[in-house]
């Protein structure tokens, strides 16, 4: 037919980070939070007592004011009554005044949650996640942040959810940073004496290094052959040997990867002391991992604007849907692309951005 136009479009399957990569949604999907560095802001305040002093404090533009009585003032009076007056209730030490009105004190107790601390002081904790306010006092009170008040990071769709510390809860994952394991082997050699240095690696591989001593046995002359030996045999990025005359080092060339170091010889004269001075230790995430975050279609593509939302991810306190099983759509690594019939892998990696 002539003039139609005929589209074209390649076989492999395209979509979205975190979409289903079938026509099945996933199974065993949970609802979470995005809990990932969220804080409440944490203010403490110390009180001077001093009689017939002036205290005050002022929230966003809202003061309460208190007039020490002319005796008897202490930190536990200050600290109560201030208490008294977040909470819209009367003052109680002798003698005292308070200034501003019960509703001032109400008012500044919806932003933040006041209490008393063991030490006698003013604690006040924001209800509300991320949030911060002005907060200005007399010179008689001292003021200390316990808590920064943070909005948190966002969670991206395709990625990994980890286990908040939190019940009901989720964050980018974490995870301990991988050692390199190094080895040293001291040897004591003996004349004319065969030597054998070994190193087994994870797979199963063995590579040895043999040197026969000269009939005037010289320690660094043994350790120089093993570690030119070692170093000619051992593939790259496994394992690479050094010495400084007098001990010879084995080092994982990978973090996280071991080996076992082996010493064999040929006469009970010539002897070895084998030890790990820096243990092998692979990357491990700090809590287990939930699932992918999904892109579910319940939130649109296309958020108003002004919105939290990005579209490509949830934002802190908001609830994430989190896939447990099926086929979803994950982001490749920024330097790493793939072509059909490629073995690829999952990884957390080390930087908390999460697959």
């Amino acid at each position: 037919m002539f003039g139609a136009q005929f589209d074209y479009r390649p076989s492999i399957r395209e979509g979205y980070a975190g979409d289903p990569g079938d026509m099945t949604q996933p199974t065993g999907a949970v609802i979470t939070r995005n809990n990932n560095s969220l804080e409440r802001e944490v203010k403490r305040f110390t009180f001077t007592a001093t009689n017939d002093a002036l205290y005050t404090l002022t929230i966003e533009g809202v003061t309460i004011s208190y007039t020490a009585g002319s005796s008897g003032t202490t930190t536990t009076t200050l600290s109560t009554d201030f208490l008294a007056m977040f909470n819209g209730q009367d003052i109680s030490a002798t003698g005292a005044v308070m200034n501003s009105a019960a509703e001032d004190g109400m008012a500044l107790g919806g932003l933040y949650e006041a209490s008393v601390d063991g030490s006698l002081r003013l604690v006040l904790t924001s209800r509300e996640d991320g949030a911060t306010h002005t907060i200005t006092q007399s010179s008689n009170i001292a003021q200390a942040t316990v808590t920064a008040a943070s909005t948190g990071v966002n969670l991206y769709f395709g990625k990994f959810a980890m286990q908040a510390t939190e019940e009901g809860g989720c964050e980018r994952p974490s995870a301990s940073a991988a050692a390199a394991q190094i080895s040293t082997i001291t040897i004591t050699p003996a004349n004319n004496a065969k030597t054998e240095v070994s190193v087994r690696l994870e797979d199963g591989r063995e590579y040895t290094s043999t040197v026969t001593s000269a009939g005037t046995a010289v320690l660094a002359d043994d350790l120089a052959a093993h570690l030119s030996r070692l170093n000619a045999i051992l593939p790259a990025d496994t394992v690479l040997a050094s010495e400084n005359d007098t001990v010879l080092t084995l080092t994982s060339e990978v973090a996280g990867v071991p080996f076992t170091p082996g010493f064999g010889t040929d006469t009970a004269t010539a002897t070895a002391v084998i030890a790990t001075t820096t243990a092998n230790a692979d990357v491990a995430v700090t809590r287990s991992i939930l699932g992918i975050l999904a892109r579910v279609h319940t939130i649109p593509q296309s958020y108003e604007p002004g919105s939290v939302f990005d579209g490509i991810s949830y934002p802190a306190g908001y609830d994430c849907s989190i896939a447990r099983k099926g086929t979803r759509w994950v982001d490749v690594e920024d330097d790493d692309s793939v072509t059909i019939g490629d073995t690829v892998y999952c990884r957390v990696s080390g930087t908390g951005e999460g697959i």
